[in-house]
């Protein structure tokens, strides 16, 4: 009976004491649209919110985030916000706190590139030419930077406009 008793204070003291202090495992999951861990966006524009879906979690810290944006932890919900102030590549870790074991991480990459810019390179006078019918313009150019392409419009008949390489 004595022998009886151990086990039974044993296995009510393993039940109480040291099952409920197991900590569960994590699970960590994009909640956000597919591709939103990974974005390019131009330097001071937000980022489309990346939000990450968690469970029997305590928090999260938040690595490697650009200068402006910023990581919040609501009921089991990371949200990673803002604008980026700073240009660059940066590979971004979020750890769970308060698990051992399961998916305690997510990690994805946020680029962040210098705003375009435009400015003439002709010679000074060349976009504002006068001219007769039939007789050719001084060429008129632009210097980009970071720039995928431009359209160019409100041109005469007869004239065009093209864009190779920033210029």
């Amino acid at each position: 009976m004595n022998r009886l008793l151990h086990f039974v204070w044993a296995f009510f003291f393993l039940l109480i004491f040291g099952l409920n202090n197991a900590q569960a495992q994590c699970t960590l999951v994009l909640g956000s649209a597919a591709g939103t861990n990974d974005q390019n966006v131009c330097v001071n524009a937000s980022i489309t919110d990346i939000v990450y879906n968690a469970t029997n979690s305590t928090g999260a810290t938040y690595q490697g985030l650009p200068n402006g944006v910023n990581g919040t932890w609501a009921n089991n919900v990371v949200t990673l916000s803002g604008s980026p102030t700073q240009t660059g590549t940066f590979g971004y870790t979020v750890s769970l706190l308060g698990c051992s074991g399961g998916t305690t991480q997510a990690t994805g990459t946020i680029t962040v590139s210098p705003n375009n810019t435009i400015a003439r390179s002709s010679a000074v006078g060349t976009d504002a030419q006068t001219r007769c019918i039939n007789t050719a313009l001084t060429n008129i150019t632009y210097a980009t930077t970071t720039a995928t392409g431009a359209t160019v419009t409100g041109l005469p008949g007869g004239v065009t406009g093209s864009w190779s390489a920033n210029v």
